[in-house]
């Protein structure tokens, strides 16, 4: 093990010829070791992969040197790192950027993150998740801008916090080359999704869904909406997940959703919602429940 261990230290010390570094669930011992020298810049690094083995660290401005001009692909797990938008201020040959499972130390507003992705005019996929233990004092919101930011090449979208940050981001973003998405809301005792929705018309890929599929799970709702093309259910997705413990508020919580965004897909023709084994029907659908008839 030390042996590696030193092997990693002589590598990264060649920092002028190293394109790929990837630390999977990297322990603490090797955390205090290995990045002290990622604090140095990274001419040709391409592709980055860091994620700790527990979500405590805190990535320091100087990480890359704070300038990354080569890079491609970045994936952040588990790292507060909230001075990522001066980083992507040097990555504008970025493609994929990936800042998951955020603590509540790096969290980064939705207008910070957009001003950052302006220039990132190659990206294609964006992931960007909140750990639902850590999540960020709501702040003040502010209006959605008179235009929206173009991401001219962005392909894949994947959100997860509270309604009001997702809101907040998607209002003030244009990706016409919208492709799939999946967006992970927490609980909140009323869910209103304006922005989303008029994100989901601004994407005609995505407006074009006309099959629903309904999933309830033991701690949320699941909702796939899909196109059905020459008899064959199209790869281009828009998957959204409702995080709702509360079984009694489920209905009411998706029928929320509905009545925002469904309403923009008009070519809407089919839902399904299946039922896995051992499921007792009897014990989610009561005629008399006025929640089914809300939905």
């Amino acid at each position: 093990m030390k042996e590696t261990r030193d092997n990693v230290v002589a590598a990264l010390r060649l920092n002028h010829r190293v394109s790929g570094i990837r630390f999977d669930w990297l322990p603490d011992s090797a955390w205090e070791t290995f990045t002290p020298l990622m604090q140095q810049p990274f001419p040709v690094l391409t592709h980055l992969w860091v994620r700790p083995y527990l979500p405590k660290h805190v990535t320091s401005r100087s990480f890359l040197g704070g300038s990354a001009p080569s890079l491609q692909v970045l994936h952040l797990d588990y790292i507060s790192f909230p001075a990522l938008p001066n980083l992507l201020s040097s990555t504008a040959d970025l493609v994929c950027l990936s800042y998951s499972n955020i603590p509540s130390a790096g969290y980064i507003s939705p207008q910070a993150m957009v001003a950052a992705l302006s220039a990132l005019t190659r990206l294609e996929s964006l992931s960007l998740t909140f750990r639902l233990e850590s999540l960020p004092h709501r702040a003040t919101r502010i209006p959605p801008p008179d235009t929206c930011t173009l991401i001219p090449v962005l392909t894949y979208l994947c959100l997860r916090g509270v309604p009001e940050y997702v809101e907040d981001l998607v209002a003030q973003i244009d990706t016409p080359l919208l492709e799939s998405m999946a967006i992970t809301l927490f609980n909140q005792e009323f869910l209103e999704v304006s922005e989303l929705s008029k994100f989901v018309r601004r994407a005609d890929r995505l407006s074009l869904v006309d099959r629903a599929e309904v999933t309830f799970g033991s701690d949320r709702i699941s909702v796939l909406l899909s196109q059905e093309l020459q008899g064959k259910v199209d790869p281009k997705t828009l998957r959204l997940y409702l995080s709702c413990p509360e079984s009694d508020l489920r209905l009411s919580y998706l029928a929320q959703f509905c009545a925002s965004c469904l309403p923009t897909l008009t070519l809407f023709e089919c839902l399904h919602i299946p039922v896995p084994i051992g499921f007792v029907w009897n014990d989610v659908i009561d005629d008399l429940d006025p929640r089914w008839l809300e939905l």
